[in-house]
């Protein structure tokens, strides 16, 4: 029995190793340089940016495409962003509008090992 736990574990950690990786994003615009850093966890559907200060929810998963996050416009007083990621390609979208600023920063991006979110102390 503990050689089928043991056999079962090791058979489930590739496919969980697949679903949790960092994304390093980087593009350049003119002399303008941007980058990103992602943590992405598929299987919880979460993911957190750079310092990874808080996690959030994936919009959308498809199989050629990550939408990490999407807020739509709701009027002409309010704003809209959409950060996405090619899975083919790597080209990575990171999206911004507002009636008084924007930005449209494309970039690629290359997979990296998983660095993990922050232990978060629940109240309950």
């Amino acid at each position: 029995m503990r050689a089928l736990v043991l056999a079962l574990t090791m058979i489930a950690t590739p496919a969980a190793a697949a679903d949790q990786f960092d994304l390093v994003c980087e593009g350049k615009v003119g002399a303008l340089s941007f980058s990103a850093r992602y943590r992405v966890n598929l299987a919880t559907r979460e993911w957190c940016e750079d310092s990874c200060e808080r996690t959030r929810g994936i919009s959308a998963v498809t199989a050629r495409t990550i939408v990490l996050y999407n807020k739509l416009k709701a009027s002409d007083l309010d704003s809209e962003a959409r950060i996405s990621i090619n899975r083919e390609t790597g080209e990575w979208s990171d999206y911004y509008s507002s009636p008084d600023q924007g930005w449209d920063e494309i970039g690629k991006c290359e997979v990296a090992p998983f660095s993990g979110f922050p232990v978060v102390k629940r109240k309950f």
